[in-house]
Protein backbone atom coordinates (compact mmCIF):
# COMPACT_ATOMS: atom_id res chain seq x y z
CA UNK A 1 0.00 0.00 0.00
CA UNK A 2 2.81 2.40 0.91
CA UNK A 3 4.54 1.84 -2.44
CA UNK A 4 1.24 2.49 -4.21
CA UNK A 5 0.81 5.80 -2.37
CA UNK A 6 4.40 6.77 -3.21
CA UNK A 7 3.69 6.27 -6.92
CA UNK A 8 0.56 8.42 -6.70
CA UNK A 9 2.37 11.15 -4.80
CA UNK A 10 5.17 11.25 -7.38
CA UNK A 11 2.38 11.93 -9.89
CA UNK A 12 1.14 14.81 -7.72
CA UNK A 13 -1.80 12.92 -6.23
CA UNK A 14 -2.20 12.67 -2.44
CA UNK A 15 -4.89 11.13 -0.18
CA UNK A 16 -6.78 12.82 2.64
CA UNK A 17 -9.22 11.85 5.39
CA UNK A 18 -11.50 14.29 7.23
CA UNK A 19 -13.16 13.42 10.56
CA UNK A 20 -16.38 15.38 10.31
CA UNK A 21 -17.33 15.09 13.98
CA UNK A 22 -13.98 16.32 15.36
CA UNK A 23 -12.73 18.50 12.48
CA UNK A 24 -9.48 16.51 12.37
CA UNK A 25 -7.76 16.33 8.95
CA UNK A 26 -5.15 13.77 7.88
CA UNK A 27 -3.08 13.93 4.66
CA UNK A 28 -0.41 11.60 3.31
CA UNK A 29 3.09 12.94 4.10
CA UNK A 30 3.94 13.32 0.43
CA UNK A 31 1.41 16.15 0.06
CA UNK A 32 3.27 18.44 2.41
CA UNK A 33 6.64 17.57 0.84
CA UNK A 34 5.16 18.33 -2.56
CA UNK A 35 4.05 21.74 -1.28
CA UNK A 36 7.54 22.44 0.10
CA UNK A 37 6.86 21.93 3.82
CA UNK A 38 9.05 19.85 6.10
CA UNK A 39 6.03 18.33 7.81
CA UNK A 40 2.29 18.78 8.30
CA UNK A 41 1.44 22.47 8.33
CA UNK A 42 -2.09 22.03 9.69
CA UNK A 43 -3.98 19.13 11.19
CA UNK A 44 -7.58 20.27 11.13
CA UNK A 45 -10.16 21.53 8.64
CA UNK A 46 -10.09 25.10 10.01
CA UNK A 47 -6.34 25.32 9.53
CA UNK A 48 -6.66 23.80 6.05
CA UNK A 49 -9.19 26.38 4.97
CA UNK A 50 -6.95 29.19 6.24
CA UNK A 51 -4.40 28.22 3.56
CA UNK A 52 -6.88 28.45 0.69
CA UNK A 53 -6.80 31.61 -1.46
CA UNK A 54 -9.32 34.15 -0.16
CA UNK A 55 -10.95 34.49 -3.59
CA UNK A 56 -11.59 30.73 -3.73
CA UNK A 57 -12.60 30.09 -0.10
CA UNK A 58 -16.31 30.95 -0.40
CA UNK A 59 -16.90 28.70 -3.42
CA UNK A 60 -14.84 25.94 -1.75
CA UNK A 61 -16.93 26.01 1.43
CA UNK A 62 -20.21 26.12 -0.52
CA UNK A 63 -19.21 23.12 -2.64
CA UNK A 64 -18.12 21.01 0.37
CA UNK A 65 -21.08 21.96 2.56
CA UNK A 66 -23.59 21.35 -0.23
CA UNK A 67 -22.15 17.89 -0.83
CA UNK A 68 -22.11 16.95 2.85
CA UNK A 69 -25.71 18.05 3.28
CA UNK A 70 -26.81 16.03 0.26
CA UNK A 71 -24.66 13.04 1.17
CA UNK A 72 -24.87 11.49 -2.30
CA UNK A 73 -22.42 10.76 -5.11
CA UNK A 74 -18.98 12.36 -5.14
CA UNK A 75 -17.59 15.85 -4.74
CA UNK A 76 -15.08 17.76 -6.90
CA UNK A 77 -13.70 21.22 -6.20
CA UNK A 78 -10.80 23.26 -7.65
CA UNK A 79 -8.98 25.92 -5.58
CA UNK A 80 -5.68 27.68 -5.00
CA UNK A 81 -3.55 26.60 -2.01
CA UNK A 82 -0.54 28.37 -0.47
CA UNK A 83 2.80 26.56 -0.86
CA UNK A 84 5.85 26.97 1.39
CA UNK A 85 7.41 29.54 -0.97
CA UNK A 86 4.19 31.63 -0.76
CA UNK A 87 3.23 30.74 -4.34
CA UNK A 88 -0.22 29.43 -5.10
CA UNK A 89 -0.72 25.89 -6.35
CA UNK A 90 -3.88 25.00 -8.24
CA UNK A 91 -5.34 21.88 -6.62
CA UNK A 92 -8.32 19.71 -7.34
CA UNK A 93 -9.97 17.89 -4.45
CA UNK A 94 -12.18 14.87 -5.04
CA UNK A 95 -13.93 12.90 -2.33
CA UNK A 96 -16.95 11.12 -1.02
CA UNK A 97 -18.46 10.11 2.36
CA UNK A 98 -16.96 6.75 3.34
CA UNK A 99 -18.61 6.21 6.73
CA UNK A 100 -21.83 7.28 8.42
CA UNK A 101 -22.76 7.45 12.10
CA UNK A 102 -25.52 5.08 13.39
CA UNK A 103 -28.04 7.87 12.91
CA UNK A 104 -27.02 8.33 9.26
CA UNK A 105 -24.96 11.52 9.68
CA UNK A 106 -21.68 11.62 7.69
CA UNK A 107 -18.73 10.60 9.84
CA UNK A 108 -15.69 10.15 7.58
CA UNK A 109 -15.03 12.10 4.42
CA UNK A 110 -12.10 10.88 2.24
CA UNK A 111 -10.58 11.44 -1.18
CA UNK A 112 -7.62 12.66 -3.20
CA UNK A 113 -5.82 15.94 -3.86
CA UNK A 114 -4.24 16.48 -7.29
CA UNK A 115 -1.83 19.27 -8.21
CA UNK A 116 -3.11 20.75 -11.51
CA UNK A 117 -0.80 23.78 -11.55
CA UNK A 118 1.22 22.76 -14.62
CA UNK A 119 -1.91 21.61 -16.42
CA UNK A 120 -3.63 24.90 -15.62
CA UNK A 121 -0.62 26.84 -16.94
CA UNK A 122 -0.78 24.83 -20.15
CA UNK A 123 -4.51 25.47 -20.42
CA UNK A 124 -4.01 29.18 -19.84
CA UNK A 125 -1.29 29.30 -22.50
CA UNK A 126 -3.47 27.35 -24.90
CA UNK A 127 -6.35 29.74 -24.30
CA UNK A 128 -4.07 32.74 -24.87
CA UNK A 129 -2.71 31.15 -28.08
CA UNK A 130 -6.25 30.44 -29.22
CA UNK A 131 -7.28 34.01 -28.46
CA UNK A 132 -4.32 35.36 -30.47
CA UNK A 133 -5.08 32.97 -33.32
CA UNK A 134 -8.73 33.97 -33.28
CA UNK A 135 -7.80 37.66 -33.33
CA UNK A 136 -5.37 37.13 -36.22
CA UNK A 137 -7.94 35.03 -38.03
CA UNK A 138 -10.55 37.76 -37.60
CA UNK A 139 -8.17 40.47 -38.85
CA UNK A 140 -7.25 38.35 -41.87
CA UNK A 141 -10.87 37.42 -42.55
CA UNK A 142 -9.85 33.75 -42.45
CA UNK A 143 -12.12 30.79 -42.00
CA UNK A 144 -11.37 27.44 -40.37
CA UNK A 145 -12.11 24.00 -41.79
CA UNK A 146 -11.59 20.45 -40.60
CA UNK A 147 -11.91 17.02 -42.20
CA UNK A 148 -12.45 13.82 -40.21
CA UNK A 149 -10.24 11.36 -42.10
CA UNK A 150 -12.22 8.41 -40.75
CA UNK A 151 -15.51 9.59 -42.25
CA UNK A 152 -14.36 12.12 -44.88
CA UNK A 153 -16.85 14.68 -43.54
CA UNK A 154 -15.91 18.37 -43.72
CA UNK A 155 -16.66 20.94 -41.01
CA UNK A 156 -16.70 24.62 -42.05
CA UNK A 157 -16.87 27.48 -39.57
CA UNK A 158 -19.04 30.57 -40.01
CA UNK A 159 -16.52 32.51 -42.14
CA UNK A 160 -15.81 29.53 -44.41
CA UNK A 161 -19.52 28.98 -44.92
CA UNK A 162 -19.87 32.60 -46.00
CA UNK A 163 -16.99 32.29 -48.49
CA UNK A 164 -18.62 29.23 -50.05
CA UNK A 165 -21.97 31.00 -50.43
CA UNK A 166 -23.70 28.87 -47.77
CA UNK A 167 -26.04 30.12 -45.02
CA UNK A 168 -24.05 31.46 -42.10
CA UNK A 169 -24.08 29.66 -38.78
CA UNK A 170 -21.73 28.55 -35.99
CA UNK A 171 -20.49 25.64 -38.13
CA UNK A 172 -21.77 23.07 -40.56
CA UNK A 173 -20.81 19.54 -41.53
CA UNK A 174 -20.73 18.71 -45.25
CA UNK A 175 -19.96 15.67 -47.33
CA UNK A 176 -17.17 16.03 -49.88
CA UNK A 177 -19.75 16.09 -52.68
CA UNK A 178 -21.66 18.90 -50.94
CA UNK A 179 -18.43 20.90 -50.55
CA UNK A 180 -17.43 20.28 -54.19
CA UNK A 181 -20.86 21.51 -55.34
CA UNK A 182 -20.10 24.98 -53.91
CA UNK A 183 -17.03 25.39 -56.16
CA UNK A 184 -17.19 26.85 -59.65
CA UNK A 185 -17.32 24.43 -62.56
CA UNK A 186 -13.62 24.49 -63.49
CA UNK A 187 -12.38 23.19 -60.14
CA UNK A 188 -11.85 19.49 -60.99
CA UNK A 189 -8.12 19.74 -60.26
CA UNK A 190 -8.74 21.41 -56.88
CA UNK A 191 -11.31 18.79 -55.91
CA UNK A 192 -8.93 15.99 -56.92
CA UNK A 193 -6.06 17.54 -54.89
CA UNK A 194 -8.31 17.96 -51.86
CA UNK A 195 -9.56 14.38 -52.02
CA UNK A 196 -6.01 13.09 -52.46
CA UNK A 197 -4.92 15.02 -49.35
CA UNK A 198 -7.89 13.62 -47.40
CA UNK A 199 -7.10 10.09 -48.53
CA UNK A 200 -3.41 10.29 -47.61
CA UNK A 201 -3.38 12.88 -44.83
CA UNK A 202 -0.85 14.96 -46.77
CA UNK A 203 -0.42 18.74 -47.09
CA UNK A 204 -3.10 20.61 -49.02
CA UNK A 205 -2.79 24.03 -50.68
CA UNK A 206 -5.03 25.25 -53.51
CA UNK A 207 -6.88 28.28 -54.85
CA UNK A 208 -10.37 28.12 -56.26
CA UNK A 209 -13.38 30.32 -56.90
CA UNK A 210 -16.96 30.11 -55.66
CA UNK A 211 -20.22 31.93 -56.38
CA UNK A 212 -19.52 32.34 -60.08
CA UNK A 213 -16.05 33.80 -59.62
CA UNK A 214 -17.16 36.50 -57.17
CA UNK A 215 -15.07 34.99 -54.35
CA UNK A 216 -11.60 33.45 -54.59
CA UNK A 217 -10.39 31.23 -51.75
CA UNK A 218 -6.94 29.97 -50.84
CA UNK A 219 -7.31 26.85 -48.75
CA UNK A 220 -4.38 25.18 -47.01
CA UNK A 221 -3.96 22.71 -44.19
CA UNK A 222 -2.11 19.70 -42.84
CA UNK A 223 -2.76 16.46 -41.00
CA UNK A 224 -3.23 16.02 -37.27
CA UNK A 225 -1.92 12.70 -35.96
CA UNK A 226 -3.43 10.57 -33.24
CA UNK A 227 -1.63 9.09 -30.26
CA UNK A 228 -0.50 5.50 -30.03
CA UNK A 229 1.92 3.24 -31.82
CA UNK A 230 0.28 3.56 -35.24
CA UNK A 231 0.51 7.38 -35.20
CA UNK A 232 -1.86 7.71 -38.16
CA UNK A 233 -3.41 10.99 -39.33
CA UNK A 234 -6.90 11.33 -37.88
CA UNK A 235 -7.96 14.65 -39.37
CA UNK A 236 -6.98 17.43 -41.74
CA UNK A 237 -7.26 20.98 -40.40
CA UNK A 238 -6.57 24.31 -42.05
CA UNK A 239 -7.61 27.82 -42.98
CA UNK A 240 -9.49 29.43 -45.83
CA UNK A 241 -8.30 32.90 -46.87
CA UNK A 242 -10.38 35.25 -49.00
CA UNK A 243 -7.92 36.27 -51.74
CA UNK A 244 -10.48 37.91 -54.03
CA UNK A 245 -8.91 41.37 -53.86
CA UNK A 246 -5.46 39.95 -54.52
CA UNK A 247 -6.74 38.09 -57.58
CA UNK A 248 -8.39 41.28 -58.84
CA UNK A 249 -5.12 43.18 -58.38
CA UNK A 250 -3.16 40.47 -60.20
CA UNK A 251 -5.64 40.54 -63.07
CA UNK A 252 -5.45 44.34 -63.26
CA UNK A 253 -1.64 44.21 -63.33
CA UNK A 254 -1.79 41.61 -66.10
CA UNK A 255 -4.17 43.77 -68.11
CA UNK A 256 -1.91 46.80 -67.65
CA UNK A 257 1.06 44.72 -68.74
CA UNK A 258 -0.89 43.73 -71.85
CA UNK A 259 -1.60 47.39 -72.60
CA UNK A 260 2.10 48.16 -72.18
CA UNK A 261 3.00 45.39 -74.60
CA UNK A 262 0.49 46.76 -77.12
CA UNK A 263 1.99 50.24 -76.85
CA UNK A 264 5.45 48.75 -77.35
CA UNK A 265 4.24 46.99 -80.51
CA UNK A 266 2.72 50.16 -81.91
CA UNK A 267 5.93 52.04 -81.10
CA UNK A 268 7.97 49.41 -82.94
CA UNK A 269 5.68 49.60 -85.96
CA UNK A 270 5.84 53.38 -85.91
CA UNK A 271 9.65 53.33 -85.91
CA UNK A 272 9.52 51.07 -89.00
CA UNK A 273 6.93 53.17 -90.88
CA UNK A 274 9.30 54.41 -93.62
CA UNK A 275 10.74 50.95 -94.07
CA UNK A 276 7.28 49.40 -94.32
CA UNK A 277 6.29 51.98 -96.94
CA UNK A 278 9.38 51.06 -98.94
CA UNK A 279 8.66 47.33 -98.59
CA UNK A 280 5.10 47.83 -99.86
CA UNK A 281 6.16 50.19 -102.66
CA UNK A 282 8.31 47.54 -104.34
CA UNK A 283 5.61 44.85 -104.93
CA UNK A 284 2.93 47.44 -105.70
CA UNK A 285 5.14 49.15 -108.30
CA UNK A 286 5.95 45.74 -109.77
CA UNK A 287 2.24 44.94 -109.93
CA UNK A 288 1.59 48.15 -111.83
CA UNK A 289 4.37 47.37 -114.31
CA UNK A 290 3.23 43.77 -114.85
CA UNK A 291 -0.36 44.85 -115.51
CA UNK A 292 0.79 47.55 -117.98
CA UNK A 293 2.81 44.93 -119.86
CA UNK A 294 -0.15 42.54 -119.83
CA UNK A 295 -2.41 45.24 -121.27
CA UNK A 296 0.09 45.95 -124.05
CA UNK A 297 0.47 42.24 -124.85
CA UNK A 298 -3.29 41.78 -125.03
CA UNK A 299 -3.54 44.66 -127.53
CA UNK A 300 -0.91 42.90 -129.66
CA UNK A 301 -2.81 39.62 -129.32
CA UNK A 302 -0.17 37.74 -127.26
CA UNK A 303 -2.54 36.12 -124.78
CA UNK A 304 -0.06 33.58 -123.38
CA UNK A 305 2.55 36.25 -122.62
CA UNK A 306 -0.19 38.46 -121.14
CA UNK A 307 -1.32 35.58 -118.90
CA UNK A 308 2.27 35.17 -117.61
CA UNK A 309 2.47 38.91 -116.85
CA UNK A 310 -0.83 38.74 -114.93
CA UNK A 311 0.50 35.79 -112.90
CA UNK A 312 3.62 37.81 -112.01
CA UNK A 313 1.37 40.68 -110.98
CA UNK A 314 -0.63 38.28 -108.79
CA UNK A 315 2.54 37.11 -107.00
CA UNK A 316 3.56 40.72 -106.37
CA UNK A 317 0.14 41.47 -104.88
CA UNK A 318 0.38 38.39 -102.67
CA UNK A 319 3.78 39.59 -101.45
CA UNK A 320 2.29 42.98 -100.56
CA UNK A 321 -0.59 41.22 -98.83
CA UNK A 322 1.84 39.12 -96.78
CA UNK A 323 3.63 42.27 -95.61
CA UNK A 324 0.31 43.87 -94.61
CA UNK A 325 -0.77 40.68 -92.82
CA UNK A 326 2.42 40.60 -90.77
CA UNK A 327 1.98 44.24 -89.82
CA UNK A 328 -1.65 43.63 -88.85
CA UNK A 329 -0.62 40.69 -86.67
CA UNK A 330 1.91 42.92 -84.97
CA UNK A 331 -0.62 45.64 -84.23
CA UNK A 332 -3.61 43.43 -83.51
CA UNK A 333 -4.58 43.61 -79.84
CA UNK A 334 -4.82 40.05 -78.57
CA UNK A 335 -6.02 38.88 -75.19
CA UNK A 336 -3.38 38.25 -72.53
CA UNK A 337 -3.64 34.63 -71.41
CA UNK A 338 -1.16 32.08 -70.11
CA UNK A 339 -1.00 28.72 -71.89
CA UNK A 340 1.35 25.81 -72.38
CA UNK A 341 3.21 26.61 -75.60
CA UNK A 342 6.10 25.32 -77.68
CA UNK A 343 8.53 28.23 -77.40
CA UNK A 344 10.04 27.86 -80.88
CA UNK A 345 6.97 29.04 -82.93
CA UNK A 346 6.52 31.98 -80.55
CA UNK A 347 10.11 33.11 -81.10
CA UNK A 348 9.84 32.55 -84.85
CA UNK A 349 6.76 34.80 -84.96
CA UNK A 350 8.64 37.54 -83.12
CA UNK A 351 11.62 37.21 -85.47
CA UNK A 352 9.42 37.53 -88.58
CA UNK A 353 7.81 40.70 -87.29
CA UNK A 354 10.97 42.31 -85.88
CA UNK A 355 13.09 41.66 -89.00
CA UNK A 356 10.59 42.89 -91.59
CA UNK A 357 13.17 45.43 -92.81
CA UNK A 358 16.32 43.38 -92.25
CA UNK A 359 17.04 42.86 -95.96
CA UNK A 360 16.70 46.57 -96.74
CA UNK A 361 19.15 47.36 -93.90
CA UNK A 362 21.65 44.70 -95.08
CA UNK A 363 21.29 42.75 -91.82
CA UNK A 364 21.92 39.00 -91.73
CA UNK A 365 19.58 37.18 -89.34
CA UNK A 366 20.54 33.69 -88.18
CA UNK A 367 18.44 31.47 -85.96
CA UNK A 368 19.06 28.15 -84.27
CA UNK A 369 15.95 27.16 -82.35
CA UNK A 370 15.35 23.88 -80.55
CA UNK A 371 11.80 22.57 -80.99
CA UNK A 372 9.63 20.94 -78.34
CA UNK A 373 10.54 23.14 -75.36
CA UNK A 374 7.18 23.72 -73.70
CA UNK A 375 6.67 26.60 -71.26
CA UNK A 376 3.72 28.16 -69.44
CA UNK A 377 3.59 31.63 -71.03
CA UNK A 378 1.54 34.39 -72.56
CA UNK A 379 2.76 34.00 -76.18
CA UNK A 380 1.97 37.62 -77.07
CA UNK A 381 4.12 38.96 -74.23
CA UNK A 382 7.08 36.65 -74.85
CA UNK A 383 6.90 37.48 -78.56
CA UNK A 384 7.20 41.15 -77.57
CA UNK A 385 10.37 40.39 -75.56
CA UNK A 386 11.91 38.91 -78.72
CA UNK A 387 10.80 41.92 -80.81
CA UNK A 388 12.30 44.39 -78.33
CA UNK A 389 15.63 42.57 -78.09
CA UNK A 390 15.97 42.15 -81.87
CA UNK A 391 14.99 45.75 -82.67
CA UNK A 392 17.56 46.95 -80.14
CA UNK A 393 20.20 44.79 -81.81
CA UNK A 394 19.23 46.05 -85.28
CA UNK A 395 19.61 49.64 -84.08
CA UNK A 396 22.97 48.79 -82.46
CA UNK A 397 24.53 47.42 -85.67
CA UNK A 398 23.32 50.21 -87.97
CA UNK A 399 26.88 51.44 -88.61
CA UNK A 400 28.77 48.19 -88.06
CA UNK A 401 30.93 46.73 -90.82
CA UNK A 402 29.41 43.28 -90.25
CA UNK A 403 25.70 43.41 -89.53
CA UNK A 404 24.57 40.12 -88.08
CA UNK A 405 22.05 39.02 -85.46
CA UNK A 406 21.88 35.48 -84.11
CA UNK A 407 18.93 34.14 -82.13
CA UNK A 408 19.29 30.80 -80.33
CA UNK A 409 16.97 28.67 -78.22
CA UNK A 410 18.08 25.63 -76.25
CA UNK A 411 17.51 23.76 -73.01
CA UNK A 412 19.84 24.35 -70.08
CA UNK A 413 19.43 23.09 -66.52
CA UNK A 414 15.68 22.58 -66.71
CA UNK A 415 15.07 25.94 -68.36
CA UNK A 416 14.53 27.28 -71.86
CA UNK A 417 17.47 29.59 -72.63
CA UNK A 418 17.04 32.27 -75.31
CA UNK A 419 19.96 34.39 -76.52
CA UNK A 420 20.00 37.37 -78.90
CA UNK A 421 23.52 38.27 -80.05
CA UNK A 422 24.63 41.08 -82.38
CA UNK A 423 27.83 42.46 -83.86
CA UNK A 424 27.33 46.03 -82.69
CA UNK A 425 29.70 48.26 -80.72
CA UNK A 426 28.31 47.21 -77.33
CA UNK A 427 26.62 49.15 -74.54
CA UNK A 428 28.55 51.94 -72.79
CA UNK A 429 30.07 50.74 -69.53
CA UNK A 430 28.27 53.40 -67.49
CA UNK A 431 24.88 52.08 -68.68
CA UNK A 432 25.48 48.34 -68.36
CA UNK A 433 24.32 48.12 -64.73
CA UNK A 434 21.10 50.03 -65.44
CA UNK A 435 20.03 48.75 -68.87
CA UNK A 436 16.84 47.18 -67.46
CA UNK A 437 15.80 50.28 -65.53
CA UNK A 438 13.02 52.42 -66.95
CA UNK A 439 14.10 55.46 -69.00
CA UNK A 440 17.67 54.19 -69.32
CA UNK A 441 18.75 54.53 -72.97
CA UNK A 442 21.73 55.46 -75.12
CA UNK A 443 19.58 56.15 -78.21
CA UNK A 444 19.00 59.72 -79.32
CA UNK A 445 15.25 59.22 -79.54
CA UNK A 446 14.82 56.16 -77.29
CA UNK A 447 12.23 56.01 -74.51
CA UNK A 448 14.29 53.70 -72.32
CA UNK A 449 11.27 51.42 -71.76
CA UNK A 450 12.01 48.50 -74.10
CA UNK A 451 14.35 46.51 -71.84
CA UNK A 452 12.37 47.49 -68.73
CA UNK A 453 9.27 45.99 -70.35
CA UNK A 454 11.29 42.86 -71.21
CA UNK A 455 12.32 42.39 -67.59
CA UNK A 456 8.78 42.93 -66.29
CA UNK A 457 7.39 40.35 -68.70
CA UNK A 458 10.09 37.71 -68.13
CA UNK A 459 9.99 37.99 -64.33
CA UNK A 460 6.18 37.75 -64.36
CA UNK A 461 6.73 34.35 -66.03
CA UNK A 462 9.01 33.20 -63.17
CA UNK A 463 12.02 33.71 -65.43
CA UNK A 464 15.15 35.86 -65.49
CA UNK A 465 16.82 38.15 -68.03
CA UNK A 466 20.32 39.62 -68.12
CA UNK A 467 22.97 41.29 -70.20
CA UNK A 468 25.23 38.31 -70.81
CA UNK A 469 28.03 40.09 -72.72
CA UNK A 470 28.82 43.56 -74.01
CA UNK A 471 32.06 44.50 -75.78
CA UNK A 472 33.19 46.38 -78.89
CA UNK A 473 32.67 43.10 -80.79
CA UNK A 474 29.01 42.82 -79.88
CA UNK A 475 26.31 42.34 -77.27
CA UNK A 476 24.43 39.26 -76.03
CA UNK A 477 21.16 39.40 -74.09
CA UNK A 478 19.67 36.21 -72.66
CA UNK A 479 16.54 35.22 -70.81
CA UNK A 480 15.39 32.01 -69.20
CA UNK A 481 11.95 30.50 -68.66
CA UNK A 482 11.17 27.43 -66.55
CA UNK A 483 10.26 24.35 -68.58
CA UNK A 484 7.20 22.28 -67.90
CA UNK A 485 8.05 19.08 -66.00
CA UNK A 486 7.26 16.97 -69.07
CA UNK A 487 10.31 18.56 -70.76
CA UNK A 488 12.79 17.74 -68.04
CA UNK A 489 15.26 14.98 -68.77
CA UNK A 490 15.59 12.14 -66.31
Amino acid sequence: MNSFLEVLERAGISAWLSHIDTGKLELTPGFWRHMGYAGPKVRDVAGWRSMIHAEDLLSYRETVDTYLNAGEGAMSVRFRFRAADSSWKILEGRGRIVEHAPGGAPLLFAGTITDLTEEAIREEKAQADHARLSAAQARAGAGVWEVDLRTGLIILDERSLEMHGLPRGPSRTLSQDEWAATLDGDAEGVIAAFRAAVASGSLYNAEYSTQGGRVWIQGFGSAVYGAGQENKPIKLVGLNLDVTERRKSERLIEEMRGELVQLARMSAMGSMASTIAHELNQPLAATSNYLAVAEMLLIKGSSEAARAAVQDATQAVLKAGDIIRRIREGLNKRSSERQISDLRPVIQSGIRLATIDAVQRDIIVEEKLTAGLHVDIDPVQIEQVIINLIRNSMDAIGHAEIRKIRITLREQKGEALVEVADTGAGIPVELQDSVFEAFSSNKAHGTGLGLSICRTIVESHEGSIKLLKSSPEGTVFSFRLPLRKSNLKT
